[in-house]
């Protein structure tokens, strides 16, 4: 149902408004636009008018003191009128009888809805790298996040010479700034250390010329190590921390999204060789939780309309071992790669394998 509020103007005390150019967002507007709601909308306006002039009010105080005398009206058949304007409603007996709409027969049709989005968020960069001596380094950054959302939400018939399908299509717009710093420090040529922040500024949503929401930019924390004392090896971890919670006020739905830590392990070893050439070993671990939910299950007994609204975190697992091969008097190389991930929720877990290769040329 539309609500009565979004037919009388904000501003203007007097004035009705009905049609496509009600109170509402981008979003409802999808779905009051059609004919027979547009004409329903005008039945309440005129209606609501009479009453205006009856009790000598504004459109605003029908809503607050005169809201049941509009609900007895609308309940009356089209075909009604009063010869006074106050008084009594009888059937026009020469006007046909109108079958409210809801006791006419009607189709029982097969409506397929598909929703498609695509886009994506950029980040680009600027950043300058400052160091005195080989063991210490320093660099700042500026980060520009742009980027959209397209949205097509599409109604398809399987008979469409009876029904015709419909399609809309919206887009949104994100924009904002950050701003990022990073430290190296060598303290041997055997291990090495790193630290870096992203402090995020606002993030807007757009549609069109029309805000529809801002957020903070998640900020982002990351340490890691490097240890390179056995001869042929590299050993590194490292652990981040990402505040994507701060996206949570985008959503128009209330979805929630929850801050992640991403901590992961590797190596990188010469293996054997083969005609002449040293194959390279690399094998690591990640462990990390994602920024989104998924729905926990209700607890029982559950409530008739009752909805579950605390998701629980998505965690993730993912083990990679691959070679690297070098080509053409090391101008080039060969990468092979193997990889297990799993993720669990709640009572769901799902798993995925990934096999990839890369091609690597210097001229």
């Amino acid at each position: 149902p539309v609500p009565y509020r979004c037919f009388y103007s904000k501003n203007v005390p007097n004035l009705f408004m009905a049609g496509r150019c009600i109170s509402v967002n981008h979003e409802a507007l999808g779905t009051v636009r059609v004919m027979r709601t547009c004409g329903m909308m005008g039945e309440v306006v005129g209606k609501a008018a009479y009453l205006c002039i009856l009790r000598q009010t504004t459109p605003r105080n029908i809503y607050d003191s005169y809201l049941p005398d509009l609900i007895e009206l609308l309940k009356q058949p089209g075909a009604m009128r009063r010869d006074t304007r106050s008084g009594d409603l009888y059937r026009d007996p020469n006007s046909p009888q109108v079958v409210p709409y809801l006791t006419k027969a009607t189709d029982t049709v097969t409506l397929t809805e598909r929703n498609k989005v695509l886009g994506a968020i950029n980040d680009v960069r600027l950043a300058v790298a400052w160091s005195t001596n080989p063991a210490l380094r320093i660099g700042v950054g500026g980060h520009i996040i742009t980027g959209s959302n397209r949205i097509t939400f599409s109604q398809l018939f399987p008979d469409s010479a009876k029904y015709i399908s419909s399609s809309q299509n919206g887009r949104i717009s994100y924009a904002g700034f950050a701003a990022s710093l990073g430290i190296e420090f060598h303290p041997s040529r055997t291990i090495g250390f790193a630290v870096s922040g992203r402090k995020g500024g606002d993030l807007r949503a757009e549609s069109g010329d029309t805000a529809i929401g801002s957020a903070r930019i998640p900020d982002h924390y990351s340490g890691s190590v490097t240890y390179e004392g056995i001869p042929g090896a590299v050993i590194s971890a490292r652990v981040a921390h990402d505040a994507w919670s701060s996206l949570t006020k985008l959503s128009s739905s209330g979805i929630q999204a929850f801050d992640g830590w991403d901590t992961g392990v590797g190596v990188e070893a010469s293996g054997p060789r083969i005609m002449t050439r040293i194959i390279t070993v690399r094998a690591g671990a990640r462990f990390r939780t994602l920024p989104f939910g998924y729905p926990a299950p209700c607890s029982l007994p559950v409530v008739p309309g009752a909805t579950c609204t605390n998701p629980e975190k998505v965690s993730e697992t993912s083990f990679a071992a691959g070679l690297g091969v070098p080509l053409t008097r090391e101008r080039a190389s060969l990468d092979l790669s193997f990889q297990r991930a799993s993720r669990s929720a709640a009572d769901v877990k799902e798993r995925g394998f990934i096999l990839s290769f890369g091609l690597r040329v210097s001229p």
